[in-house]
């Protein structure tokens, strides 16, 4: 197991809490619960744990109430499958193992071949299999000590598996087969019946004869008997043998508590008439007609269970109203209306006609059968454009000379949604249909004759040629149809006829149940062989054309030979894998050769020599001129690019460099005289990658150098360059992030508008204080127009401290209208509570007395604090002033309360316009003139003549103009001497990166993690500013969606 798997102990913990409440509010459950917990200490089934022992998992558990079992009316069922966290289960920790089980419809036929039928199933299958002592604490369960309430909750485990563990079946299924198996020649019958009709602990059998089903039945009882399996609870459709199995001797246990209603296998058996059913118990109990969503449909259509496609018919309206909710694309839950809704609910009104539905269990009721080579296999196929599929029949002859026939099964498919042509479905039919043929003939053994019936005599004609001159998707179904049916069998019959024909257009069920020919085929087929229907020649221009419409095209082409490489190193990445491919094919060919073919691994000088065949080739193609003129001894031509490198062949016909070298002694050939390759092969290419790996993805003279140590490449180091720049690992670690021009000041920057009505807001800090030792922060805001500062002090960085600081800030400076902030939490928890005041203040009274525009808050995108620069620059300021003024000195909450509004006052009186050294020019202008008037550090003005009516009208006046006057001239001044000042701040040359484009594989920096554990992302929008250039990104990474700005990504992508 894995050591990923949990205890879950808190988990069956609670789940058992929950239990204890259910108990205490139904007395009769924990009777229920408690007599099945002795019932099985007492068996020794589950005990208590020791004190001393490991807990490997602790499983939660609860009952099922079975209300159609006649003996275990409750079943606890335990949950191997809780989990909690990242730890896994204990179902996920365990191998379920291979399905030992027939498959469910095999069992079913087998069972309706029997005239005397019988069904029995083994008591507590799964509790009979032991564990083995190590694995019993991986079982674990809580409950009461000594079943008893009063008692603590304890530990049990189980001794035995259980039912709820998902290896518990796989280890049935193996335990049993295992141990029939001993029995294989004694009891052949019974070791034949165990091994293919029982399901899980179910048995469905039957024989011929009384006393054949009498010893088949106590054969079973007695092999199972001696693994400690108790098979009981036999019922079957015959009243002697239920006579015979109570007035015997034998250890067969008969089923008393029976209403002669079955399950068997998803199945109603009436064993009284022998008739099998639809089971809709469950279904007429919680259907709901009028709840018209996909989900219902689903829901109610999956609840019908039909594997041997009785009621088929019926269901495939279902499952085409079902595919056209799907076309229509409605939602899961969304209610649907219309002819859709009414067809549903039509459907549904008729599902309770369906407990009237009855079909002989035994395929020959009432019959003897003369002999098995009479009976025959006919199966029809069919097709509309909604739907296709396959029908069965057996057909054999009575006692009386009468033939007679007897439904077998069904098979309906819904047509795809990629729409095809009726014959091409007519085809998907017939494929149905030789499935089937396979299927039964494994089956029942006695078929001798098959004969398969189509209406389109287009199939046919497909089904009777050539597969090889068809298309591919006519091909393919033709061969699989051919190998699994004779073309022979098949046969034409109209599709008044053809019962198939009910799969394609669907039934209501009341008319289902009465349909002769969809229980016994077409009426000629009761009659004698040459009644039926004639084979015939189908010759006409409808079929020629359909026909003729799927043939393959074929194109005779005449063309020059042109002889194709044998190896390609085009499809080769690595120079590794080509050479030792290529070492290989030399070696296979010399052993074709029957030349001294070197055995086991590949040797150095088996690939030394693959590699010098490449550089042959490659300098073969782009240098084939030079290589003649020096092999006839001629000059270089004057325009070839080998001239100055003086090339010569060597022995081996390789062109090298002549170089001055050549007398040196410590050196060797290849330093010497290294090998010429051009600059744009794929050989070059392999060798500069191989390279690169060597000297660990270092740069380009790193690469250079390991290339030449036997190379010399033309124009190599542009060469190397344009290779790695396709280097993925070098991407990752080298990458420019992204980079954009500067962008233009927006609108609030540059309009003109009263202080602090567009602010910027951050946090600084933490600071430290002397009376409390604990933190204290500032909060900063800042007029993006003006460039005032306000700060507050504040204990924390929550968001009720942030409205209380927000609201004195409003007090003394008046309302804003729009705020900047980055992404923090405390500001977006804000903005709601914000929303909620304005909608206080919005109130009709209030406006009335006061007007008031409501507050739009603005964030920059996360990341990208430069995209808040005009208050990151303040917080710059202020923390600057706080270091030089406070050192390491320790403050109380009222002392450095008192410094912040000193800098805040600084703050404002520091000027925003040039300082000339000109005595005749103005002051400069400073924050604190918009605000007040003046700097907040000059002197008052002294009046030498006081007015004595001050408060005068025409005294208010004149001051209120001058006033006027005067912040008119602040405001020409801002527009003149600090405004336009920024038109060239800041101005820089940018290089632009290559353009960002969605989809693109990026690189995310993370200042807090080395480079190499960056995350991966992928851009799925790009976020252009105001100036339509992309500024910011929003990329999909691996959990997650974010926004990031383009400096913060780095693009991995290779550029051609």
């Amino acid at each position: 197991m894995r050591e990923t798997l949990g205890n879950k102990f808190e988990v069956a913990k609670k789940r058992f809490a929950n239990l204890e409440k259910r108990f205490n509010h139904d007395e009769s459950l924990f009777d229920r619960y408690n007599a099945v917990m002795k019932e099985q200490i007492q068996a020794g089934i589950i005990e208590m744990c020791s004190d001393e022992c490991f807990i490997g998992y602790v499983m939660p558990h609860r009952e099922v109430l079975r209300d159609s079992s006649s003996s275990t009316k409750t079943r606890i069922v335990y949950d191997a499958s809780s989990k909690s966290g990242t730890n896994a289960s204990l179902n996920e920790c365990l191998v379920s193992g291979e399905n030992l089980n027939p498959k469910l419809i095999d069992v079913i036929l087998k069972f309706r071949e029997h005239k005397i039928a019988f069904c029995g199933d083994i008591a507590r299958a799964f509790l009979q299999i032991e564990v083995t002592k190590s694995d019993r604490n991986y079982l674990c369960f809580l409950y009461y000590k000594n079943c008893d309430k009063t008692l603590p909750v304890t530990m049990y485990h189980f001794n035995r598996h259980c039912f709820g563990v998902t290896c518990s079946p796989f280890v049935l299924a193996a335990t049993i087969k295992t141990h029939i198996k001993k029995y294989k020649e004694k009891h052949p019958l019974a070791y034949e019946m165990l091994n293919e009709s029982l399901y899980v602990d179910d048995l469905f059998s039957g024989s011929s004869t009384i006393q054949d089903a009498f010893t088949l039945s106590s054969d079973a009882v007695s092999i199972l008997k001696d693994a400690n399996m108790n098979m009981r609870k036999f019922d079957t459709n015959s009243k002697e043998l239920k006579n015979v199995w109570l007035n015997s001797n034998s250890d067969i246990e008969t089923n008393e508590h029976s209403d002669n209603h079955l399950k068997v296998l998803g199945l109603v058996w009436n064993n009284s008439d022998d008739t099998l059913g639809i089971e809709l118990h469950s279904l007429l109990s919680n259907l709901n007609e009028n709840e018209c969503t996909k989900r219902n449909v689903l829901h109610t259509a999956a609840k019908l269970f039909d594997p041997s496609g009785f009621i088929s018919p019926f269901l495939i309206r279902i499952k085409c109203l079902l595919q056209e909710l799907w076309q229509l694309g409605i939602g899961w839950d969304e209610v649907f209306t219309g002819q859709i809704k009414e067809n549903f609910q039509n459907w549904c009104k008729e599902i309770k006609d369906l407990q009237n539905l009855k079909i002989p269990r035994y395929y020959f009721p009432d019959q003897i059968v003369i002999d098995n080579q009479d009976i025959q296999l006919h199966v029809f196929s069919d097709a509309s454009l909604k739907s296709f599929g396959a029908v069965a029949y057996l057909r054999y002859k009575t006692s009386k000379g009468k033939f007679q026939t007897s439904f077998v099964i069904s098979k309906s498919r819904v047509a795809p949604i990629k729409k095809l042509t009726l014959p091409r479905l007519e085809l998907m039919g017939a494929i149905i249909a030789s499935r089937i043929v396979k299927h039964l003939k494994g089956i029942f053994k006695d078929i001798k004759k098959v004969f398969c019936w189509s209406d389109s005599t287009i199939v046919l004609h497909w089904i009777k040629g050539s597969a090889s001159k068809y298309k591919q998707f006519v091909a393919n179904r033709v061969i699989e149809i051919q190998e699994t049916t004779d073309p022979i069998s098949w046969r034409h019959c109209s599709g008044k006829h053809n019962p198939a024909d009910l799969l394609t257009r669907g039934l209501s069920s009341r008319d289902l149940i009465t349909f002769i020919k969809w229980w016994h085929g077409p009426e000629w087929l009761r009659d004698a062989e040459n009644l039926w229907p004639k084979v015939k020649e189908f010759e006409n221009e409808l079929v020629n054309s359909e026909v003729t419409s799927e043939y393959k095209s074929c194109v005779i082409v005449s063309s020059a030979i042109v002889q194709e490489k044998i190896l390609d190193p085009g499809k080769f990445s690595c120079l590794r894998n080509l050479l030792r491919v290529t070492a290989w094919v030399v070696r296979f060919v010399n052993a074709l050769k029957r030349k001294n073919a070197e055995k086991g691994p590949l040797t150095s000088d088996e690939l030394t020599n693959a590699e010098m065949f490449w550089v042959r080739i490659t300098q073969n193609d782009s240098y084939s001129n030079e290589i003649t003129c020096l092999k006839n001894n001629k000059s270089l031509p004057r325009d070839s690019k080998l001239l100055c490198l003086n090339p010569f062949l060597d022995s081996n016909g390789i062109l090298r460099v002549t170089g001055r070298l050549g007398k040196s002694t410590h050196l060797s050939t290849f330093e010497k005289h290294p090998i010429i390759l051009p600059s744009k092969t794929k050989l070059t290419e392999l060798l500069i990658w191989d390279s690169h790996k060597r000297v660990f993805h270092s740069g380009v003279s790193h690469t250079l150098v390991q290339v030449r140590e036997k190379y010399w490449i033309l124009k190599s180091r542009q060469t190397i360059k344009s290779v790695l720049s396709k280097c993925t690992i070098c991407k990752r670690f080298n990458s420019s992030p992204g980079t954009q021009v500067i962008a233009p000041l927006p609108d609030i920057r540059v309009e003109q508008s009263a202080p602090f009505t567009i602010i910027g807001v951050d946090f600084a800090g933490p600071l430290f204080v002397k009376d409390t030792n604990a933190k204290q922060y500032i909060l900063l805001i800042t007029c993006a127009v003006t460039r005032s500062v306000h700060l507050e002090l504040v204990g924390d960085m929550t968001t009720d401290t942030f409205l209380l600081a927000f609201r004195r800030f409003i007090s003394r400076r008046g309302l804003c209208s729009v705020v900047i902030s980055d992404n923090a939490r405390t500001f977006k928890r804000a903005e709601l509570e914000i929303k909620r005041i304005w909608n206080i203040l919005n109130h009709p009274d209030v406006k009335n007395f006061y007007s008031f525009n409501g507050i739009k808050w603005q964030y920059i995108v996360e990341r990208a604090a430069w995209w808040g620069g005009f208050y990151e620059r303040m917080v710059r300021t202020v923390k600057t002033a706080l270091r030089k003024t406070l050192g390491k000195s320790c403050l109380t909450v009222e002392q450095l309360l008192t410094v912040l509004i000193e800098i805040e006052g600084m703050i404002n009186s520091r000027p925003i316009t040039y300082v000339g050294s000109d005595t005749e020019e103005p002051t400069a202008l400073t924050p604190a003139h918009f605000l007040l008037g003046k700097r907040i550090t000059s002197l008052p003005s002294v009046r030498l003549h006081l007015d004595s009516n001050l408060s005068s009208r025409k005294c208010l006046i004149k001051s209120f103009n001058y006033r006027e006057r005067l912040m008119r001239s602040f405001w020409t001044r801002w527009k003149n001497e600090y405004l336009l000042n920024l038109r060239s701040a800041h101005l820089s040359l940018v290089k632009n990166s290559s353009p960002f484009k969605v989809n693109d594989v990026i690189l995310i920096k993370d200042d807090h993690l080395p480079r190499n554990f960056w995350k991966l992302g992928r851009i799925i929008e790009l976020l252009p500013g105001r100036d339509g250039k992309v500024r910011a990104c929003k990329v999909k990474t691996e959990s997650t969606i974010i926004k990031r700005p383009v400096q913060l990504l780095y693009n991995l992508e290779i550029q051609d």
